[in-house]
C-alpha cells in the first residue's frame, strides 16, 4: 500500500535548531537565559517564577528574633478551640451571625498553616542530614567488610607461601 500523497513521514521533521548540535558535547551552545529572569516550562507553558497569592489575612510574623514557634502554635490551637466553641454557641442561639466566627477560625487556620510552612526548610535540612548519616553508616559498613575480606585474603595468601 502506498502512502497518501504529501505524506513523507509519520513523524514531524526535527526543529530547525538541531543543526546547532554536533555529536561532541563541546560544540553545544549554552541555553539562552530568559530576559526578565522568568522561564517558561516546556510542557505546560507556565512561568517558572512562583508568585504566592495574597491571602488578605493578618499573618503571624515568625521573623522576629525572639519568636517562639511552639508557644505561638499552642496559643493558636487554644484560640482555635475557643473560636470553635463560640461558633457552636453562635449556631445554637444566633445562626445568622456565624460569618464573623467562621472568618476568625479561617484566620487562625491560615496562621497555623503559615507557621507550619516556616518549618519546611528546617524539615528538609533534617531529612537530608538523616539521609547523609545513613549513607555514611552504609559506606562505613561496606569499607569495614572490604577490609575484613582483604585481611582474610591476605592471611590466606601468606599461608600459601
Amino acid at each position: 500500500m502506498e502512502p497518501p500523497p504529501g505524506v513523507t513521514s509519520s513523524f514531524p521533521p526535527p526543529p530547525h535548531y538541531y543543526r546547532l548540535y554536533a555529536s561532541d558535547e563541546t560544540s553545544l551552545p549554552p541555553p539562552a537565559l530568559p530576559a526578565d529572569g522568568a522561564g517558561i516550562t516546556c510542557m505546560y507553558g507556565r512561568s517558572t517564577v512562583e508568585v504566592l497569592p495574597t491571602l488578605d489575612v493578618p499573618l503571624v510574623d515568625p521573623a522576629q528574633p525572639d519568636f517562639n514557634h511552639t508557644a505561638a502554635l499552642k496559643k493558636l490551637n487554644q484560640s482555635l478551640l475557643y473560636s470553635f466553641l463560640e461558633l457552636v454557641d453562635t449556631l445554637l442561639f444566633a445562626p445568622s451571625q456565624t460569618s464573623q466566627k467562621t472568618k476568625d477560625i479561617e484566620t487562625i487556620l491560615y496562621n497555623m498553616h503559615h507557621l507550619y510552612n516556616t518549618f519546611r526548610p528546617h524539615q528538609a535540612r533534617q531529612t537530608l542530614l538523616v539521609m547523609l548519616e545513613d549513607q555514611i553508616a552504609r559506606r562505613t559498613e561496606a569499607v569495614r567488610k572490604l577490609n575484613t575480606a582483604f585481611e582474610q585474603a591476605r592471611s590466606q595468601l601468606l599461608d600459601l607461601t
